[in-house]
């Protein structure tokens, strides 16, 4: 019914129907796995009492990365109101929940979020393997009331300092890989001692580890990080002329999270005869956002620990032109599918180029296995 002397709309014939009749949300998930990456808040209100003011403060959603149907990491936010229980997941409970989608707007959000109880979550694996904490460096010494310091660095109380090179960065969170190249630690990016928007990967960093103890148990993650001048870590570590050709045989565990150990490999056996094999970390990629995958020809140098460094992918590399800029992306008109340009990130392209629309480029096309999805790595300006 519409009212004309003011264009409003109201309800007429009003009925009551059953609980659940009126739905605008559908689950299309049930019983996931996740693990809490930001914390949930109610800031200064709580939902069994009521705000003394008229407008309540607006409560602060959290976010769950997860494994989805086809084997990708995905983070879902969800609100404190979709929490079951007494309290809210802290940062690193695994929990579980259902993943809904509003009709509305055909997002998609965690509901019935429940924190494990079953005393498992210290154990629990990150999507990054957590990795067993690291020993501390040699150079750390330790001074009196627990106090521990690393060169000119702020003392850590009760803690020791360790070292490592950043070698992942999500949304809100990270993974620095430790200084002996063959594991890792969680952080999330409020224990960044800075702004997270200067982290890079493979940049050198010291860390305490802390246990944050929630209602689920408790989970190992890297405090207090700073980030190191570099050559802080290892400056002893020289590197062989002699260029190498050889082949990826086992990726970085961020390319492959399923596998076991942490390091990737390659060896330099290209046919079924034996070969040499050297491990690498996220040091040893000439560009660190490079995706090698199992059977990549690359070539490389060795360092004097016998690791693998300065890896490069020796990829056929492609020609196009610029069909656009958007923020950090770029489009190129080089099409894999009818409809869907290529696309690459700011930080691929070589030498700081400043592309424009038009603009001719030279590039390769890498393939991220985990999701199916391409793009061009490597773009280099044409004259």
């Amino acid at each position: 019914m519409s009212n004309f002397t003011n264009q409003k709309m109201s309800a007429i014939r009003i009925k009551v129907v059953p609980t659940g009749t009126v739905v605008f949300e559908t689950i299309v998930e049930r019983n996931i796995e996740g693990l809490v990456t930001k914390e949930p808040t109610w800031g200064d209100w709580s939902p069994t009492k009521q705000s003394k003011t008229p407008d309540k403060p607006i409560d602060t959603g959290g976010l769950v990365l997860y494994t989805s149907k086809d084997g990708t990491k995905k983070s879902i936010g969800f609100s404190p109101k979709s929490c079951i229980g007494g309290t809210l997941p802290a940062l690193g409970d695994k929990v579980e929940f259902n993943v809904a989608q509003v009709k509305r707007s055909k997002e998609l959000k965690a509901v019935d979020v429940r924190v494990d109880l079953s005393g498992n979550n210290g154990s629990l694996v990150l999507p990054t393997p957590v990795a067993c904490l690291p020993q501390p460096t040699n150079n750390v010494q330790a001074v009196n009331n627990n106090h521990i310091t690393v060169g000119n660095s702020k003392p850590a109380v009760n803690g020791a300092i360790h070292q490592g090179y950043i070698a992942a960065l999500k949304d809100g969170f990270g993974f620095i890989e430790t200084h002996t190249h063959d594991s890792e630690v969680f952080f999330h990016f409020s224990n960044f001692e800075g702004d997270a928007n200067s982290l890079e990967l493979g940049c050198e960093v010291e860390y305490t580890v802390g246990s944050r103890t929630s209602s689920g148990g408790s989970c190992a993650s890297a405090e207090n990080v700073n980030i190191l001048q570099k050559g802080t870590i290892a400056p002893h570590v020289t590197i062989a002329e002699d260029i190498l050709s050889g082949k990826v045989v086992r990726p970085l565990r961020s390319v492959n999270p399923e596998q076991a150990a942490y390091c990737g490999v390659i060896t330099t056996a290209l046919t079924d005869e034996e070969g040499a094999s050297y491990d690498f970390g996220i040091t040893g990629l000439s560009n660190k956002r490079e995706l090698l995958q199992v059977g990549d020809p690359v070539q490389f140098q060795v360092d004097s620990e016998g690791r693998a460094v300065n890896i490069s992918a020796v990829r056929k590399k492609k020609k196009s032109t610029v069909d656009s800029i958007k923020g950090q992306f770029g489009f190129l008109s080089y099409e894999l599918e009818e409809g869907k340009k290529l696309f690459f990130h700011i930080t691929e392209v070589k030498d700081g180029a400043n592309l424009q629309a038009g603009d001719s480029v030279e590039f390769v096309v890498v393939t991220n296995q985990r999701n199916g999805k391409s793009f061009a790595c490597n773009v280099s300006k044409l004259p």
